[in-house]
């Protein structure tokens, strides 16, 4: 997938070691510097003044690489998520997403789980410092705001469906 302000890679049957090779041995396609000796693993980091964030889910791993702060998130659809929505879905998120199924609860936390990467910040509480300000009509698109003490940060976020999987794409509003 490309957009205007980064570029994502999401491939079938990979580990976070296939994503890391592929993106080391495809550095001019994510514009990242061949000198560069940064290891690309973990949550949000930088690297040549890109920011990068990995996610793995089942047999689906990403990438993504952009010059704004990003986060990525891949979750399979499961029916588990909803034992434990309580700890990240606020009475706020059920009055937007209206039906409490596992494809909607998936969504807001995959939402929140993007966000949280790109924010780059540990001890958050995803249902008191993550905050779904809007979702347009088809759930593809949302507006969170992220917070912890006096450091806040508004995010656009991108939701793509595929086979039994989603795929959330956070990224910083200017």
């Amino acid at each position: 997938m490309r957009f205007n302000f980064c570029t994502v890679a999401i491939i079938a049957t990979a580990t976070t070691a296939t994503i890391s090779t592929t993106v080391s041995a495809n550095r001019n396609i994510f514009g990242i510097s061949s000198r560069s000796k940064s290891r690309i693993f973990g949550k949000h980091q930088q690297l040549n003044n890109k920011f990068i964030s990995i996610s793995h889910s089942f047999d689906y791993c990403g990438v993504i690489v952009s010059n704004v702060k990003v986060g990525l998130d891949i979750e399979k659809f499961r029916s588990k998520i909803l034992n434990i929505s309580k700890k990240f879905v606020s009475q706020s998120d059920l009055g937007l997403i209206k039906l409490n199924s596992i494809e909607n609860v998936t969504k807001v936390w995959s939402i929140k789980e993007a966000v949280f990467k790109a924010f780059g910040h540990n001890k958050i509480d995803f249902k008191k410092n993550i905050i779904i300000k809007s979702v347009n009509e088809k759930f593809n698109k949302a507006n969170v705001l992220i917070f912890k003490n006096e450091i806040s940060e508004n995010y656009s976020i991108e939701i793509y469906n595929f086979s039994e999987y989603i795929c959330c794409v956070a990224k910083l509003n200017d």
